[in-house]
């Protein structure tokens, strides 16, 4: 099966990106996928699952869902941003329980639990639904910020090339003997809290010396973004600052602080509080802070969930 997201130019979604180092660009999916021809970068689409018909959708998801799918209804009230999978073959239940930390239901089409990822606490855990007949959706709670997507833990500062979601997939494929990178392609994406949003777009930037970086978005007017969350990280650093602030303005608004910590990871997610008003600047920094004994990095990630007419 040929992935069925379409490209945009970037520069549809994001006037202008600006970057004193390096900024990448990662659309929800396979990042080979999320870069056109002539390298720009590019975004795709968020796909209602064919196991759910979508009624009435008002901005910001007030429209009705219809479940069509053995234990899916309970994703319009639960789910938030999610990757899904239909791996076209049974699936041995029995040996999806392994995956699990904590299974909350299991009958005999399906399952619904958590599952751990490899070198982050539980509250990093990815909920899981699969089925017998071959479903795999992994998602966030719909409280719970598009941004906790991302995946901090092996991303070096290049391509953003797979999401946490994506790992819990990759991980429940393991576990029920399915070669992932044989069904990876035909991953897609969608968020049940938003029903109308048809894209997603992650912007992130690393700092690896000491000092400050800053890149600038502005998004046009004829799109409508339901929210824009955050995901700040920090590796052996002395301490990291996140900022953003209008680009016309002087007085910056922290997003989130980190003090010293040389004993690995600090990660925290959420949204932003000032509101993202369209055709306006916007300029967000990321500071990494180093001292005696820390030499790591700081990374900033900024989420757009959005409709695009």
């Amino acid at each position: 099966m040929q992935n069925k997201f379409g490209l945009k130019i970037l520069a549809i979604l994001i006037a202008l990106v600006i970057v004193a180092s390096s900024v990448a660009m990662y659309s929800a999916t396979d990042m080979g996928k999320g870069i056109d021809e002539n390298g720009g970068n590019s975004v795709i689409s968020l796909e209602v699952p064919s196991f759910f018909s979508i009624a009435s959708a008002g901005s910001g998801g007030g429209g009705g869902a219809v479940a069509a799918q053995e234990g899916t209804a309970f994703l319009e009230d639960e789910a938030g941003v999610s990757a899904y999978i239909n791996t076209s073959q049974s699936i041995d239940l029995s040996k999806a329980e392994s995956c699990y930390r904590n299974i909350e239901y299991n009958c005999s089409d399906y399952i619904i639990g958590s599952v751990e990822l490899t070198g982050l606490p539980e509250d990093e855990d990815v909920h899981v639904y699969v089925s017998s007949d071959g479903w795999i959706v992994a998602y966030y709670l719909k409280e719970e910020p598009a941004s906790k997507i991302m995946q901090w833990i092996g991303y070096d500062g290049g391509e953003i090339t797979t999401t946490k979601l994506e790992d819990a997939i990759s991980k429940m494929c393991t576990g029920i003997e399915i070669p992932y990178q044989q069904v990876k392609s035909d991953i897609n994406y969608y968020d049940f809290s938003y029903l109308d949003a048809n894209r997603l777009m992650i912007i992130v930037d690393r700092i690896d010396v000491h000092g400050t970086d800053t890149f600038e978005f502005k998004i046009p007017d004829e799109y409508e973004v339901y929210k824009a969350s955050w995901s700040h990280c920090s590796y052996d650093c002395g301490a990291s600052t996140t900022s953003i602030k209008k680009s016309a303005e002087e007085e910056w608004t922290t997003i989130n602080s980190f003090g010293a910590y040389n004993d690995g990871w600090q990660i925290k997610h959420g949204y932003y509080e000032i509101w993202i008003e369209p055709d306006v600047f916007y300029t967000v920094s990321i500071g990494h802070y180093e001292g005696s004994g820390y030499t790591g990095y700081a990374c900033i990630a900024t989420v757009f969930v959005y409709q695009e007419p």
